[in-house]
């Protein structure tokens, strides 16, 4: 057997100096050690590596994943909203979180333009890797506001004289008895009856508001009671009154001059009044109805002017009135009109519905106003004696809530990028 070690004199050499020889056997352990351990550290990095590139992968995978939900859900922005949306997801061996946030106002849910910025985060043995994108939103208005008036279902000209400069539209037909129609119109249907002095199209159905139309303006309106408003016997009445963000005679105010009001059914009619925001009637009684004279702008510039969750009523003089009939201001400090304010009442006011309507039910319009901006009904629409619309494209270049169609997302170039924690 070969001992350990082998001490021996160096001939000629001087008294302790010695050659140590290693024995052979505790040379090749001491060889296959470190071949041992040198494979370990190198498997360990290659272990280190391999759990970092599919940390990597996973984490690209959650921005997939985002990807997927975005273009799957409509609904993406309410229904997972801010922060975490997947966490700890397994891939494999590893995982994958998904968290989303808005760079702009930190509220993912408040509006279909704002961005998204996705960060997926990837988890492999002890590696995590983080990366994000930044999504950028882009909305399409619906077909309906091409045009200034559009009803989904039959259009009725009754002895009428209508008049617009852009085409009038039906998702059904169009009727005309007895009328003078200056104006190109255009149905999915038949085009009858006379007489028309324009073009007469077939035309695609136009894309008309859901359920959802109502609901930016519930969530952010100010009610009024019902049973607070003037009352004759047969109905209830905004006569007389300014609503505006800065007026309002039934309680609170409205920074958007958004105000809802439930007539439960009751015969409501708005006449003789100035209104300037967003007025949402729900649930209205069959006689609702704007009255004799009447002037109605919206306070955001491309919010509705009039929202009816039901059937409504036109019957407007369409002429001017006055304040003189009231002894009241219906341009104070806080409302101007065309630019002016003032505390006298001496003004003068034109009968006009400007901005966007929009009636769910059957419209029926006697003596209309001038409407400027874009009429939709998404019943039967009937219209009788004199009546003009003229086209307001704002809506089209800038649409408000709920007329929206689904909102597309492109990924922002360049915007891949890996965060450190």
């Amino acid at each position: 057997m070969t001992r350990n070690l082998i001490f021996h004199r160096k001939p000629g050499g001087r008294a302790g100096a010695y050659i140590i020889v290693l024995g052979s056997a505790l040379l090749v352990s001491v060889i296959g050690l470190s071949a041992l351990l040198a494979q370990r550290i190198e498997m360990r990095a290659l272990s280190a590596d391999t759990d970092s590139i599919q940390a990597r992968l996973n984490a690209r995978a959650a921005l997939e994943m985002g990807l997927l939900l975005t273009s799957m859900h409509a609904d993406w922005r309410t229904s997972y909203g801010n922060g975490l949306w997947l966490d700890d997801q397994p891939l494999g061996s590893g995982s994958f979180s998904l968290a989303a946030s808005d760079p702009e106002d930190g509220d993912v849910t408040d509006s279909p333009e704002d961005p998204v910025v996705l960060t997926g985060t990837g988890y492999q043995g002890d590696a995590r890797h983080n990366v994000q994108i930044t999504l950028t939103a882009t909305t399409e208005p619906l077909s309906c506001l091409e045009v200034p008036l559009l009803s989904a279902g039959t259009l009725h000209l009754n002895g009428c004289s209508i008049k617009s400069s852009s085409p009038l539209a039906s998702n059904s037909a169009i009727n005309a008895w007895y009328a003078d129609v200056y104006a190109d119109v255009e149905a999915v249907d038949a085009v009858t009856g006379s007489t028309y002095h324009g073009s007469t199209d077939v035309a695609e159905p136009r894309t008309m508001p859901d359920d959802g139309v109502f609901d930016y303006y519930l969530a952010n309106g100010t009610y009024i009671d019902v049973y607070s408003l003037y009352y004759d016997g047969f109905q209830r009445w905004i006569y007389g009154d300014l609503l505006s963000p800065a007026s309002n005679p039934y309680g609170d105010t409205n920074a958007e001059g958004i105000y809802v009001i439930d007539c439960q059914n009751q015969h409501v009619a708005i006449g003789y009044s100035r209104i300037v925001g967003t007025l949402v009637l729900l649930n209205p009684g069959s006689a609702t109805q704007l009255f004799e004279y009447l002037t109605m702008e919206p306070a955001v510039e491309n919010f509705p002017v009039l929202l009816v969750n039901g059937n409504m009523t036109f019957d407007v003089q369409g002429a001017v009135w006055a304040e003189s009939w009231f002894g009241v201001s219906f341009n104070p400090p806080g409302t101007p009109y065309d630019g002016e304010e003032d505390n006298d009442t001496d003004d003068e006011y034109p009968t006009v519905v400007k901005g966007l309507v929009y009636v769910s039910g059957w419209l029926d319009s006697y003596n209309s106003p001038l409407v400027e901006g874009v009429l939709l009904v998404g019943g039967a629409t009937w219209i009788q004696d004199q009546f003009k619309v003229e086209y307001g494209g704002k809506y089209l270049a800038d649409p408000p809530p709920g007329f929206v169609g689904q909102s597309r997302l492109f990924i922002v170039p360049q915007s891949w990028r890996q965060v450190v924690d």
